[in-house]
């Protein structure tokens, strides 16, 4: 089942009659394109205090300390067992709370720090609900043992206390091939829902079928009885389906709606004996729910752990993409997608290979690279999609692939502003950063040469061959960093 899936997913993406290295590429795409630009935490116009704050709570020494806290509140949470005496209920209790003060301090710290910003990633806000529920579980304990009176019940929030050890998933974040585990069941998720809906399907057509043939039917009691486990009704229909598809007690259960007298009254109306093509139902259902679609949730984990651990050992790893978003903030901050176009020389030079590059040593060789990159213009603006895509193709070419690389490049899928984005023709073809840069390049070569006209005509001419004016004249040049601007 998971070889030929493979073959038919590879037929069905139109990457049969490719090279394994373009396999690769395209494969590699679908990956990078499921990579975001986060935002930056710390504001631009921060304070010094701000900017302490960021440091610390961003230090290795605080994150292996929030760690440890982290680990010892499982612990403690899993410590707790009913029947537990007074004194060993109470230091558990004690820990809970300090534990819980510990990580809402934590939160405000770092909301100090950030400001809203703070909650503008997923993590943070699931470590704030966190926090905020702890306090809250505190605060009601304190007041029903005071009081003894809480307008509901306590239990609930002790036992949503345990949703703490949800927590430990930070962990995650900092395990290199944990995290790539956690992202590729990430990735799958859209294709196991596919997979969960043809399956339920099944589920629905064998349980409506089950219903018609086997409601009347007397269980002979191997497993089938006339509470929980039958085919009475659609929805025990369902939950026995479902317990099949684990390939448990199915044969048995066949067997029950298979029985005959004395387990039966043949002469009753209607009959409630079983019926000897029970196989007939059971079989089919065991083959194609338990045997092909089972595996086909292994097949799509399977091909996307594949194509993770592919990407992570070629030529661009998934650390060179994560550093790739990290850079990409310090341009774009607010997590807009967009740059100026300007800032693609400082990006590639904090990038540095094999994503990025040195500083262009002239602005020749910068046009040129522009130039192979093909990197689309919005207006003076790129797009994040449209940037790591072909930076990336231009690391993972080799020798004199490039070409056989180019042409199969996929839908930026995800990335809906894209329809919407302006774009800058160019002889009536869209416009790429190089354009853009050749532009500015000679309307500010057309404006430095205007400027050092104007400055020779306003000067006498004895003045030519003195310092200070060699000194002002050579001020006059264009600058890499700005495009002239």
């Amino acid at each position: 089942v998971i070889v030929n899936f493979s073959k038919v997913k590879q037929k069905a993406d139109g990457v049969a009659f490719l090279t394994m290295e373009q396999r690769e590429w395209v494969d590699s795409q679908r990956a990078i394109l499921q990579m975001r630009p986060e935002p930056k935490l710390l504001p631009a116009n921060a304070g010094p205090l701000r900017r302490a704050l960021d440091r610390f709570v961003r230090s290795v020494k605080f994150e292996l300390f929030i760690a440890l806290c982290i680990t010892l509140n499982v612990v403690v949470i899993a410590m707790e067992y009913p029947g537990m005496d007074g004194t060993y209920e109470q230091s558990l209790q004690y820990a809970s709370w300090a534990f819980a003060g510990l990580f809402f301090l934590e939160m405000c710290v770092k909301i100090a720090a950030h400001g809203v910003r703070y909650f503008y990633l997923g993590w943070n806000r699931f470590d704030a609900f966190l926090a905020v529920l702890g306090v809250l579980t505190v605060v009601f304990e304190i007041v029903s043992a005071v009081d003894n009176y809480v307008p509901f019940n306590v239990a609930v929030l002790r036992a949503l206390r345990f949703i703490r050890v949800l927590r430990i998933l930070r962990l995650f974040k900092k395990a290199r091939k944990i995290r790539v585990l956690v992202e590729t069941l990430w990735h799958s998720l859209p294709s196991i829902a596919n997979i969960s809906l043809l399956l339920f399907i099944l589920y629905v057509v064998f349980g409506v079928i089950g219903v018609q043939l086997f409601a009347n039917v007397r269980p002979a009691g191997r497993f089938l009885d006339d509470d929980l486990y039958n085919f009475h009704d659609f929805g025990r229909a369902l939950q026995l389906l479902f317990i099949f598809t684990t390939n448990e007690k199915w044969s048995d259960a066949m067997y029950d709606l298979m029985n005959d007298a004395p387990y039966c009254n043949p002469n009753s109306d209607p009959s409630d004996c079983g019926v000897l093509y029970a196989p007939a139902f059971f079989v089919p259902f065991v083959v194609i729910a338990s045997l092909v679609v089972t595996n086909l949730f292994l097949a799509i984990i399977l091909d996307n752990f594949a194509t993770t651990m592919n990407l992570d050992q070629s030529s661009v790893t998934l650390a060179d993409l994560h550093r790739f978003t990290d850079v990409w903030a310090t341009f774009d901050p607010d997590a807009t997608n967009m740059i100026p176009t300007k800032c693609l020389p400082k990006l590639l030079a904090a990038l540095q290979p094999p994503l990025g590059t040195t500083r262009a040593g002239s602005r020749l060789e910068l046009l040129q690279r522009m130039s192979e990159y093909r990197i689309l213009d919005h207006d003076g603006r790129v797009h994040f999609a449209e940037v790591v895509v072909p930076l990336a193709r231009q690391a993972m070419s080799r020798g004199g692939s490039r070409g056989a690389l180019r042409g199969l490049d996929i839908e930026a899928w995800g990335f809906d502003e894209l329809n919407d984005l302006p774009t800058t023709w160019y002889e009536h073809k869209p416009a790429h950063a190089g354009h853009t840069m050749a532009a500015t390049y000679i309307a500010a070569c057309f404006r430095r040469h205007r400027e050092r006209d104007n400055f020779l005509a306003t000067r006498e001419q004895k003045q030519l061959s003195s310092p200070r004016f060699r000194k002002q004249r050579r001020s006059i040049a264009l600058a890499v960093e700005d495009f002239g601007d």
